[in-house]
């Protein structure tokens, strides 16, 4: 069965009909009958009607409900950027993928949740910050100890990082850098020291 809309003309006045139709097969080949004129339903109805007889499968609205969702907006933005300025080159002498792809999360957590190293497997609960850098979604547990790990990695190599990114940054000479410190928290120990 179908919904069918069918055009008549009378008194130069166009009207549509909406007839739910039944296919059948006979000796001299296929037909259709119509089961019933639905063109006085609301266009709603109408549509759930011709969506209900195409085979698909009707919930209201009002019974859809998010159960679990996600985080990924923030990520795909950094995830792109990450892409679009080649920033993986960056982390290419490290030589396993994992810490790379560990470098990468704690970038990424340092500017969507910022939090230290120890909270970072706590925050990273319920995002795909894993898969945004390439690590396994169900087995990544963002281990203390792994992520000093992959820092350590680095080590000898700071240098060359610093200075590739401030040659692409800065193209003409700079005299002078300023750093804004105002989302920056210092403890109590730190001040009275």
């Amino acid at each position: 069965m179908f919904v069918q809309a069918t055009k008549s003309r009378r008194q130069n006045k166009t009207y549509v009909s909406y007839l739910v139709r039944e296919s059948f097969r006979t000796p001299q080949g296929p037909r259709s009958r119509t089961v019933c004129n639905i063109s006085a339903l609301p266009p709603e109805v109408r549509d759930l009607i011709a969506t209900a007889l195409s085979g698909k499968n009707c919930v209201a609205l009002e019974e859809i409900e998010l159960i679990s969702a996600l985080n990924y907006g923030g990520l795909a933005v950094l995830r792109d950027c990450w892409q679009r300025f080649g920033l993986e080159r960056l982390f290419a002498p490290v030589p396993q993928p994992r810490e790379r792809g560990l470098l990468e999360a704690m970038i990424f957590a340092r500017i969507v949740f910022p939090c230290s190293k120890l909270a970072l497997a706590e925050e990273a609960c319920g995002t795909l910050l894993a898969a945004a850098c390439g690590l396994s979604q169900q087995s990544e547990t963002f281990n203390e100890d792994d992520l000093y790990q992959a820092m350590d990695a680095l080590n000898g190599r700071w240098v060359r990082i610093e200075k590739t990114l401030y040659a692409e940054a800065f193209s003409q000479p700079v005299s002078l850098v300023l750093f804004d410190l105002t989302s920056v928290y210092f403890g109590l120990s730190a001040i009275l020291c």
